[in-house]
């Protein structure tokens, strides 16, 4: 249900980081997007247990991915 990952993507994270100073919003992480990356799927894994993936896009060419244990990055 996309609807239901939306809420869940809304309230678990981009309430927490969209137009927030990442330093604060993200405390003990080191602000790339390889770090981010891990954190931003730390947050959301207890809420979807089928989450497989996380990537954090910067700009057309940067694109950061972390896979749950096992996964491969694409």
């Amino acid at each position: 249900d996309l609807g239901a990952l939306d809420a869940i993507v809304e309230r678990e994270l981009l309430s927490r980081v969209d137009h927030h100073d990442l330093e604060e919003a993200v405390p003990g992480v080191i602000t790339t997007g390889e770090s981010l990356a891990r954190a931003f799927f730390a947050r959301l894994a207890p809420s979807v247990p089928a989450l497989a993936r996380v990537a954090v896009v910067e700009t057309a060419k940067n694109r950061f991915a972390y896979c749950a244990e096992g996964g491969e990055p694409a």
